[in-house]
């Protein structure tokens, strides 16, 4: 995997300064790295990284931020950024729906699975079954989510990084990843209290190109 790395460290000079990516970048194995606090696998284009529950009740209208954030609506925080995030989405493949200097494109889907046992062999359950639909009364729909992509302002800089959101609730530009099926609504999601774990839990968040074998798309 000579061929992923060059590509891993010349996006990541790109995007945050030579001396920094290469102190970040480190391979575990053929086909592991890690980056930033993100463990990325080339062969399955799979991201695994800590995160934490943030709120155990209560409304929310973004999944995932940074404690610079907006924590007061997210249901975890992770101290992973959102151009780390992005740029390793990049990295492994995935399209964003903004692109720099070209038409938005078709984005691709990924799919969110916590992992509160905080290793590889730990239950995984859909992010999707923390979150609960008020409207439909009931766990938020399994989806696909969409891989929007930061827009980028003219001054070089990610607009995720002024928010600090990596993953929304709903259609919102200035994130990583949202649910491309719902539109801004501050009166529709909640923290499923029945199975969300108590505030402060740690956990590994895990962003997969496709459902785990038996899960419908």
């Amino acid at each position: 995997m000579r061929v992923f790395s060059w590509v891993l460290l010349l996006v990541l000079v790109f995007s945050i300064g030579r001396a920094e990516s290469q102190e970040l970048i480190q391979q575990i194995d053929d086909t592991t790295y890690e980056f930033g606090g993100l463990i990325l696998n080339a062969a399955d284009r799979t991201i695994r990284f800590p995160a934490a529950v943030n709120l155990g009740q209560g409304w929310i209208e973004v999944v995932l931020c940074t404690p610079r954030g907006k924590v007061h609506e997210s249901l975890l925080v992770t101290d992973v950024t959102p151009l780390t995030l992005q740029t390793a989405l990049i990295v492994l493949g995935y399209t964003p729906r903004h692109q720099p200097g070209i038409p938005p494109a078709a984005p691709d889907s990924l799919y969110l699975y916590v992992d509160c046992a905080n290793d590889s062999g730990g239950r995984l359950e859909r992010v999707e079954s923390w979150i609960r639909d008020v409207q439909a009364d009931r766990p938020m729909t399994a989806m696909a989510w969409e891989f929007c992509g930061s827009p980028i302002y003219p001054t070089g800089e990610l607009a995720a990084e002024f928010e600090q959101t990596l993953i929304a609730t709903f259609q919102l530009a200035a994130v990583v990843i949202n649910n491309r099926s719902s539109r801004r609504d501050d009166s529709r999601y909640q923290v499923n209290e029945a199975v969300v774990p108590p505030k402060g839990t740690p956990l590994q968040l895990l962003i997969r190109p496709h459902p785990l074998p038996g899960e419908e798309r």
